[in-house]
């Protein structure tokens, strides 16, 4: 369990890889580090859009690629804003290079910590699929539309499709761009008075709320 690692007395250095079982992993980790509940319920969405795009990807295309990274990044890319949250709901930039570093100290894959920095830098030559996929989960439900950033995941997709062009992949993945922006009711978390820090990351009711009971699955968006 997450959990005992985290209490354990190394947990303040580094995690064991398995530690973290995606998504609902990453949102404890998140839990555990203190974020607040705006952040959960931030990612939370993210991570919910993202599960909606890999899947859907992948079963239309056939293209391959690290559904983990992307599913990973989304749940953690603004975990930056732990330790800056002034940052709240702006373009700051202290919180990318403070959350990759703050991820790396905790064992976390460098392709995954960056999303800290490419979901928002998507435009940057390290940015691969994974890295666009993340960058498109964070903003779909939030809005507006990044038709540049959706062009590049297409022609990203058709050069890992077996088969496909670009122009099918734009067929079959465009509705699926319209079905995670349908999360966009979400976007606003509700007043903390409204949402446990329980609530936000779908917690099991216990007697001890805080971060000791299990995490659910975000859940998927209706279509």
């Amino acid at each position: 369990m997450l959990g005992d690692a985290l209490r354990s007395p190394e947990h303040a250095e580094r995690l064991p890889e398995d530690a973290l079982r995606l998504p609902a992993g990453a949102l404890e980790l998140l839990c555990y580090l203190g974020a607040p509940d705006w952040l959960l319920h931030h990612h939370r969405v993210a991570v919910a859009a993202a599960m909606q795009l890999v899947s859907a990807i992948r079963l239309e295309t056939g293209a391959q690629f690290d559904r983990r990274q992307v599913l990973m990044g989304a749940a953690l890319h603004d975990c930056g804003k732990i330790l800056h949250p002034e940052e709240r709901g702006s373009l700051g930039e202290a919180h990318e290079a403070a959350g990759e570093q703050l991820l790396l100290a905790k064992g976390i894959r460098p392709e995954v910590a960056r999303c800290c920095r490419t979901h928002r830098d998507w435009r940057s030559r390290e940015a691969k699929l994974e890295d666009l996929l993340v960058a498109l989960a964070v903003r779909l439900p939030w809005g507006p539309r990044e038709e540049t950033l959706e062009q590049r995941i297409i022609d990203a997709v058709a050069a890992r499709s077996p088969t496909m062009s670009a122009w099918e992949v734009y067929v079959r993945i465009a509705p699926v761009f319209d079905s995670a922006a349908s999360l966009r009711p979400a976007r606003q978390a509700p007043h903390r008075s409204s949402l446990s820090r329980a609530d936000a990351v779908g917690l099991t009711p216990s007697r001890d709320r805080g971060c000791t009971g299990r995490i659910s699955e975000p859940p998927q968006a209706s279509h």
